[in-house]
């Protein structure tokens, strides 16, 4: 790094030394930018403002659980950046939230939102919350808690919180709700899927299909095509299931996935599966249906939430899969014919419920119905032979063995789902092997267009 780029790395980590995951962005966006910088030197001092946020908020969040008790968290959030627009950014609730994670987050939501032609600028917040094993009512009383103090910071000339990592759809009707009442208005101050509350009918598959329009993209200008490529996905979150409906669209072969929700050991998904012939291409028809279901599941979804009757509703799903989503209809689910193929879409189960339902029943069923998948647990799919790795789970979840065994796979372009999925060391092996990487903050900016037409 040239003694220009340095000089901005240095001032960084002398202010805030103990910030890993800021300062590990802050040498990754610089080292970028380390040619452009030596040619302007006037960029230097842009850089060493735009590197401190205009406002950061740290907050006491008190809540009840249903047993009485008073527990404490602490909240966040980081207005990074106003100068284009009002901020937008997640909120994102997980036991190892803090401002160091918030700041990272911030700054490269700001960088992804200046490479939308919208103007808006950067935010990032959330809680050391764990909404894992919480029940609806508590999670309510923290969101309306966490709304309490940060209310009159939003709004939509100031700052637009969206979605992020443990917060979904429940999570933000709460937060949103909370936000009318105490702001008195009903503006479309929230980005998020459900369009009765300021959504967008595209909002939740936005990033993931656009992270499989970009690859798509990419792999154009090299002569090539997506299609009957073997695809490596890791995380089981909305961007991940959608990078795999997406994926199957286009005809290529998404081989392994995650399929346990938000459980990270060491900063990696905990379990993923793998398919030599690819994810739901266990036989011709196997992707038609898989369609077919995500298809239905999204009508029943939203026939559900709006309250009317699913009599005759009629759709290719397995048993337990049934059970499950007439549990999750609030009782609404009144006679429904089941036509049962013997496939289980991961999509469907992995997108609408929680952890504790369905991580079992997976691994069983799935291994079952597609004889050549195997389960792994506690391990990652980097070593898995592949031409497309898609990381979608969580920061700094490609370290530098991760890196090599993706060079051995064969793997030649990378595409970053979550932000800052490579720590530095694992960047440095990639790019050693002239594997193309695509930065989060274009290839992920799919939500960022979505969030402006919101």
């Amino acid at each position: 790094m040239s003694k220009t780029a340095g000089s901005i790395v240095e001032a960084a980590l002398k202010r805030d030394p103990h910030e890993v995951e800021f300062i590990q962005s802050v040498q990754e966006v610089v080292h970028a930018l380390e040619r452009v910088i030596a040619k302007n030197s006037h960029y230097v001092n842009i850089m060493e403002r735009l590197l401190e946020p205009e406002r950061m908020i740290i907050f006491r969040v008190p809540w009840v659980d249903d047993r009485g008790e008073t527990h404490v968290n602490r909240g966040f959030r980081v207005q990074f950046n106003q100068a284009v627009g009002p901020c937008r950014g997640g909120i994102r609730f997980h036991p190892l939230m803090n401002l160091s994670i918030a700041k990272f987050l911030g700054f490269e939501q700001t960088l992804k939102n200046a490479l939308s032609p919208y103007k808006l600028g950067g935010a990032a917040g959330g809680s050391d919350f764990d909404p894992k094993g919480k029940s609806d009512n508590e999670i309510m009383r923290f969101c309306q808690s966490f709304m309490n103090e940060i209310y009159r910071y939003l709004g939509p000339d100031k700052d637009l919180p969206s979605e992020e990592m443990g917060v979904g759809t429940r999570e933000m009707g709460y937060l949103f709700g909370q936000y009318r009442r105490l702001a008195g208005h009903f503006q479309g101050s929230f980005t998020g899927p459900r369009i009765f509350w300021s959504g967008s009918s595209l909002r939740t598959e936005a990033t993931g299909y656009g992270l499989v329009f970009f690859a798509q993209l990419m792999l154009t200008d090299m002569n090539k095509d997506l299609k009957g490529l073997r695809c490596v996905i890791s995380g089981s979150g909305k961007i991940a299931m959608h990078v795999l409906e997406k994926l199957i669209a286009y005809g290529a072969l998404p081989i392994t996935v995650s399929v346990r929700f938000s459980i990270l050991v060491n900063g990696s998904p905990s379990g993923f599966f793998n398919s030599s012939r690819g994810l739901c291409q266990g036989n011709p028809l196997s992707p038609l249906l898989f369609v077919i279901v995500m298809e239905a599941v999204s009508r029943l979804m939203d026939r559900a939430i709006e309250g009317q009757n699913l009599v005759g509703f009629t759709w290719a799903m397995p048993q337990k899969v049934i059970e499950l989503l007439a549990c999750a209809g609030g009782g609404i689910i009144a006679d429904i014919e089941i036509e049962i193929f013997g496939m289980l879409p991961l999509y469907a189960c992995c997108g609408l419920f929680g952890e504790n339902t369905i991580d079992g029943y997976l691994k069983e069923d799935y291994s079952k119905t597609y004889a050549r998948s195997k389960y792994y647990d506690e391990a990652k799919p980097w070593n898995e032979r592949c031409d497309v790795a898609f990381p979608c789970a969580c920061q700094n979840e490609i370290d530098q063995a991760d890196a090599i065994n993706l060079v051995n796979s064969g793997c030649r372009v990378l595409i970053e789902g979550s932000n800052m999925p490579c720590t530095p060391e694992a960047v440095d092996v990639l790019r050693k092997a002239n594997i193309l990487i695509a930065p989060a903050m274009a290839a992920g900016a799919g939500g960022a267009f979505d969030d402006m037409e919101e």
